[in-house]
């Protein structure tokens, strides 16, 4: 069964059964997967697009669990905690990034050199992974990058803590990163060579790793390390004849805890990108993480 027709018929049956945190939760999932399809021109909604949705709503549940931290018999942490544990029956077992290569590598091996046998439909007879095997190893693999949108911007777990997991590493934010490069190349129809883009940081224990990442993905282009800085100073670097950048990064998590750290985009065109931009430049970077 699809993903959507599974949140279909569990939010009737939340209905029934008069669990209002349930409902809730499954159609905030719902309105999510229908935005991407609306933003995406589809009249599809995908699992990935449903498990994104998921992610998201789980992340805003997280945050609500982190401040309410002390407060664990209060009727709203509960609630959080509810609706999380719910809602991770819409994620697919997630993959660590070297658990993704090494699958992939086993297909790859039991290929032979042109990747066709006749007969087998381009696979090979003895192979004992199947074309769909591949299709979703490779949706597992976009949803790593899809899970680290938080609205306009790139947030993720970067040091372990607890029983938190690395959601965002530094090879992550580099394939990121080298699909920034290339949205600004066709935005401005300028070669890569001929971009500048900024890249500045805050004091976080990560960002040294992160801008390493960062800008190994932009080596590209001439990337300029602006040190630590303020994100309006960033936004700045787009504006002002000084500086002159045609992008900047801004390797920053705001507010959220010391293990956090994310990426936020600035461009000439649209000053900080909007949601629609980021899921182009994840998308791009889903690619690129397939074609490695």
């Amino acid at each position: 069964m699809a993903l959507i027709d599974r949140l279909n018929e569990e939010i009737k049956q939340a209905m029934l059964d008069k669990d209002a945190d349930k409902r809730d939760a499954l159609r905030a999932v719902k309105s999510g997967t229908t935005l991407m399809r609306k933003e995406q021109h589809t009249d599809i909604v995908t699992d990935s697009m449903v498990a994104a949705a998921a992610g998201k709503e789980i992340k805003a549940y997280e945050q609500t669990i982190l401040a309410l931290k002390g407060k664990e018999d209060t009727p709203n942490y509960k609630s959080a905690s509810y609706r999380i544990r719910l809602l991770q029956e819409y994620l697919p077992k997630q993959l660590s990034e070297e658990e993704v290569k090494a699958k992939i590598a086993e297909i790859v091996k039991k290929l032979p050199a042109d990747g066709r046998t006749e007969g087998t439909g381009g696979w090979p007879a003895d192979s004992e992974h199947s074309e769909g095997d591949v299709r979703r190893i490779m949706s597992e693999n976009r949803t790593l990058f899809y899970r680290l949108r938080n609205g306009n911007d790139v947030r993720g777990i970067v040091l372990p803590s607890g029983e938190e997991k690395v959601t965002l590493s530094p090879d992550l934010a580099e394939f990121i990163a080298r699909s920034f490069a290339e949205y600004l190349a066709e935005r401005t129809g300028k070669r890569p060579e001929e971009l500048r883009v900024g890249v500045g940081r805050d004091s976080r224990i990560t960002a040294d790793i992160m801008k390493e990442g960062t800008l190994k993905g932009l080596s590209v282009l001439h990337a300029f390390d602006c040190g630590m800085i303020t994100t309006p100073a960033m936004f700045q670097s787009v504006v002002l004849p000084e500086s002159s950048f045609d992008g900047a990064v801004m390797l920053t998590a705001s507010h959220l805890p010391f293990n956090r750290n994310g990426m936020k985009f600035f461009t000439r065109e649209e000053g900080a990108i909007g949601k629609n931009t980021l899921l182009e430049i994840l998308e791009g970077a889903a690619s690129l993480a397939e074609e490695f």
